[in-house]
C-alpha cells in the first residue's frame, strides 16, 4: 500500500513539474520584449546580446524566481497551519498571519526603510516580527481554559486578528509618501514587480532551510492526525512538536508575503489539491503541496501581465479569485457533511 502511494506521488510529482516547466518556459518569454527560444537558450548560457541579458536577468527571472519559491513557500505553511489546528479549512491569510506581516513591512517601510544600509535584507525580519505577533494573539485568544485550541473560535479570532492589523496596515500606509504608498499598495496586492536579485537571495535560503525542517517533521505530522492524545502515546512531545510547526509556518508565511505580498488562499488551496491527489501522508503533501503553490502563483503572476498587458493585474487578485470560490466550495461541503 505505501508503495503503491509513493508511486501515486512520484507520478503526480513528475506532471506538476513538468507543468511548472512550461509554465516556466512560456513565463520566462511573456511580456512586450519578445525572445525567440534560440535567443532565450544563448542568453541563458551567456551568449545573449547586451537586451537580451537586461531583460532576461534583471528583470523576469528574478521575478520568476520568487513567484516560484513564494509561492513554495506559502503552500508549505499553509499546509503546517492544517496540522496545527486539525482544520483543514485553515489558511495562513484567513488566520491573519499575512496581516501581521504586511502590518510589519509597512512599519519597516514607515520609520526604518532609510535608515539602514541595504534594508531590504531587514524586510523579512519585520514581516515575521508582524507575522509572530499576529499568531501569538490568535492562539492566546483561540484557547480553551483546557489548553485546547477551538478551531471554530480560531478562524473567528483569525479575521479579528487580521481586521486590526489591516487597520494599523491601512493608517500607516496613508503616511507614506505618494511614491511609497503606491509601491508599498502594489506589494502588499501580490503584484511581484520591482524585485531584484537580492530578494532572490533573501527568500530562496530562506523557504528552502525551512520547508526542510518541516519535511522533518512529517511523521510527527502524519500521527498529529490521528490525535494529541494518541500522538503522545508514541514519545514524543506534542506541544514542543506544535509549537515548532507554528514557528515554522511563522516564518515561511511572513518570510514568503514579505516578498510577495499578501496571497490569500494559496496555502489553502495547494495543500488541499496536494491531498485530494497523494492523501494525507505529509511525506508525500509537502513537497506537492510547494510545486503546486509555485506554479499556482507563477501561472497567476504571467497571466496576470501577459492577458493585462497595459494594465497588469497583481498575481495576489487571481490567485483570490480561484480560491475565494473554492474556499465556499469547501465550506459548503463540509457543513453538508456535518449535517
Amino acid at each position: 500500500m505505501v508503495s503503491k502511494r509513493r508511486n501515486i506521488f512520484l507520478l503526480y510529482l513528475l506532471i506538476t513539474l513538468l507543468v511548472t516547466s512550461f509554465i516556466f518556459l512560456f513565463s520566462i518569454n511573456t511580456g512586450t520584449y519578445h525572445l525567440s527560444f534560440s535567443e532565450m537558450v544563448n542568453t541563458l548560457i551567456g551568449q545573449g546580446q547586451d537586451n537580451s541579458v537586461l531583460v532576461l536577468f534583471e528583470y523576469r527571472l528574478p521575478r520568476i524566481l520568487i513567484a516560484l519559491v513564494g509561492g513554495a513557500g506559502i503552500a508549505v505553511a499553509g499546509s503546517l497551519l492544517q496540522s496545527y489546528t486539525g482544520n483543514h479549512l485553515a489558511d495562513t491569510g484567513l488566520l491573519g498571519l499575512h496581516a501581521g506581516a504586511s502590518c510589519g513591512l509597512i512599519v519597516f517601510m514607515s520609520f526604518f526603510s532609510e535608515a539602514f544600509f541595504y534594508a531590504e535584507m531587514l524586510i523579512p525580519l519585520f514581516a515575521f516580527i508582524g507575522g509572530a505577533i499576529a499568531a501569538a494573539l490568535i492562539v492566546y485568544l483561540a484557547k480553551a481554559k483546557s489548553g485546547v485550541i477551538n478551531t471554530t473560535k480560531l478562524i473567528l479570532v483569525g479575521i479579528a486578528v487580521s481586521s486590526l492589523f489591516s487597520a494599523i496596515t491601512l493608517f500607516l500606509s496613508l503616511r507614506l509618501s505618494d511614491e511609497t504608498y503606491s509601491f508599498a499598495a502594489s506589494w502588499l496586492l501580490g503584484n511581484i514587480w520591482a524585485r531584484d536579485w537580492i530578494h532572490v537571495f533573501i527568500i530562496l535560503p530562506l523557504v528552502f532551510i525551512f520547508s526542510l525542517l518541516a519535511y522533518r517533521l512529517a511523521h510527527r505530522l502524519n500521527l498529529l492526525q490521528v490525535g494529541d492524545h494518541f500522538a503522545q502515546t508514541t514519545g514524543f512531545n506534542v506541544k514542543m512538536t506544535k509549537r515548532t510547526v507554528l514557528i515554522l509556518a511563522v516564518v515561511l508565511s511572513s518570510g514568503s508575503v514579505s516578498m510577495i505580498g499578501n496571497i490569500s488562499f494559496l496555502g489553502l488551496l495547494a495543500p488541499h489539491l496536494a491531498r485530494q491527489l497523494v492523501g494525507s501522508d505529509y511525506r508525500f503533501t509537502l513537497p506537492l503541496s510547494a510545486l503546486l503553490g509555485a506554479a499556482i502563483l507563477l501561472l497567476s503572476d504571467t497571466i496576470g501581465r501577459s492577458l493585462f498587458e497595459a494594465n497588469p493585474i497583481p498575481a495576489g487578485i487571481l490567485v483570490a479569485f480561484i480560491g475565494g470560490p473554492y474556499f465556499i466550495y469547501l465550506l459548503l461541503k463540509n457543513n453538508r457533511s456535518v449535517l
